[in-house]
C-alpha cells in the first residue's frame, strides 16, 4: 500500500473520485486544518431525488450517519453539516442544537469510501453484531475494555456450496489468509446464516471477519 498526501482541498458541493488501488490515506495525524476534527463517523447511507451518478451533491440530498455518542441514525441534509469555528469552537448552526450532531469544516472535508476489499477471494456479504452493544467502557479515560460476543450475519449464500469463515485480531495481520484464524468451515442450506462466535474479543481492540468459498487450502489455524 502506498501512502499519499492529505487529501486537503476546499469543497466545492463535488462528489470525490475513487483514488487508485492500493493506495492508502491517513485518518489522523493529518496536517492542520485536520486538528479540528476528532474522532470518526461512519456515513452508511445516501437519500437523493437525483441520480446517484451526479458529479455534485445537492443542498436536500441527505445522508445517514452514526456517532461515537449515540446508539441512533442521524439523517441530516448535506447542507446541515456545514459547521462554524470561532475561537477554536465549534457549533452547528444548522441543527436544533442536540450535542450528537456533527458537522463538517466550512472549508475543508475529509472522506473516505470503503468500496471493497483488497482480496482475490470473493467474500459474502457479512455485518457484525455485538453483545453488549449500547454502550462501552471509555478506555481512554481510565476504564478497563470489556469482552464482545460478536455474532456474524452471512447473506448472499449458495445452498449446497461449501465456505470457511475467518477472522483476524488485528490491524497488521487484516485479510491476510496464513495469519487468519479459521472460525468455521459450513456447506449452506440457505441463503442466509448467522453463527454466535463462541472467543469474546475485547472492546478495546480490532476485529475482522470474513467468508468465503472454502477450497480446502488454507494455512489459517483452526479456532
Amino acid at each position: 500500500m502506498k501512502r499519499v498526501p492529505s487529501p486537503e482541498s476546499e469543497t466545492d458541493g463535488s462528489v470525490p473520485h475513487t483514488p487508485q488501488a492500493g493506495h492508502s490515506f491517513p485518518i489522523y495525524g493529518m496536517t492542520p486544518p485536520s486538528g479540528f476534527y476528532d474522532h470518526v463517523v461512519p456515513f452508511v447511507g445516501v437519500l437523493s431525488d437525483q441520480p446517484l451518478t451526479a458529479e455534485k451533491f445537492s443542498d436536500d440530498d441527505y445522508v445517514v450517519h452514526y456517532t461515537d455518542h449515540s446508539v441512533y441514525p442521524y439523517y441530516r441534509s448535506m447542507k446541515s453539516l456545514v459547521g462554524a469555528y470561532e475561537h477554536g469552537e465549534s457549533s452547528c448552526p444548522s441543527t436544533s442544537g442536540d450535542p450528537q450532531y456533527v458537522c463538517l469544516n466550512p472549508t475543508y472535508g475529509y472522506g473516505w469510501a470503503l468500496t471493497g476489499f483488497a482480496d482475490s477471494r470473493q467474500g459474502v456479504p457479512l455485518s457484525l453484531t455485538v453483545d453488549p452493544w449500547q454502550s462501552e467502557p471509555d478506555t481512554r479515560r481510565g476504564y478497563d475494555p470489556v469482552p464482545l460476543t460478536g455474532t456474524v450475519h452471512l447473506e448472499g449464500l449458495t445452498a449446497g456450496t461449501k465456505y470457511a469463515l475467518y477472522r483476524w485480531d488485528s490491524v497488521a495481520s487484516a485479510f491476510d489468509y496464513a495469519k487468519a484464524t479459521l472460525v468455521q468451515r459450513f456447506t449452506a442450506t440457505a441463503a442466509t446464516k448467522a453463527y454466535t462466535d463462541p472467543t469474546t474479543f475485547i472492546s478495546s481492540g480490532t476485529t475482522y471477519y470474513r467468508c468465503v468459498e472454502d477450497t480446502s487450502m488454507t494455512t489459517a489455524k483452526v479456532l
